[in-house]
């Protein structure tokens, strides 16, 4: 490609760029980030979805945590597989219950929204030499609040204490039920 076709930095930040130039200037590039250090954090749940492995995949259901202790490692988020196989499968329904994840049905939905863990993280070496995170295990320490609660519309009277989600299922016992009327 030549270079008369690439676009200017000029063009992409509007102007001359002056504050940007600044900006560059004042600032120093990032640290890499390795893996966590070893340890128990509070983190929150911020998604939970089907998933597969990459290499031989194999079925999970995916947490992704977003660490909120301590502060040095604050925003930094760490991936566990709850594994849908045989022989790893009443270990995973022991921890999904922990989520309030009860029924096949409710894999396919996210775990309830802000729910805080303690996770307990281990470092690891691949054969190459290569450092990863392993999440050990986690306990919840605030429930969160149940999908749905937040989405309704703050007008409607008949929506104050509803804990279903859009597809019936009631978060606060873990029933599925008829769809809410709209």
């Amino acid at each position: 490609m030549s270079s008369t076709n690439r676009p200017r930095l000029d063009q992409i930040l509007g102007g001359d760029g002056g504050d940007f130039n600044n900006l560059w200037d004042a600032t120093e590039p990032a640290d890499e980030w390795g893996p966590l250090p070893a340890g128990t954090y509070r983190a929150v749940i911020v998604n939970g979805e089907l998933s597969t492995s990459k290499v031989k995949l194999t079925p999970s259901y995916k947490l992704t945590l977003e660490v909120l202790t301590p502060v040095a490692h604050a925003g930094r988020k760490l991936w566990h597989d709850l594994w849908l196989t045989p022989k790893a499968l009443s270990k995973t329904k022991r921890d999904l219950a922990k989520l309030r994840i009860h029924r096949r049905e409710q894999l396919e939905q996210s775990p309830p929204i802000g729910m805080i863990v303690e996770i307990k993280v281990a470092l690891r070496t691949q054969d190459d030499g290569a450092e990863f995170n392993k999440v050990l295990s986690f306990k919840v320490v605030s429930e969160g609040t149940p999908l749905g609660v937040l989405d309704s519309d703050p007008d409607e009277d008949d929506a104050e204490g509803d804990s279903r989600d859009a597809s019936g299922f009631d978060w606060s016992d873990g029933q599925q039920k008829e769809k809410p009327q709209p």
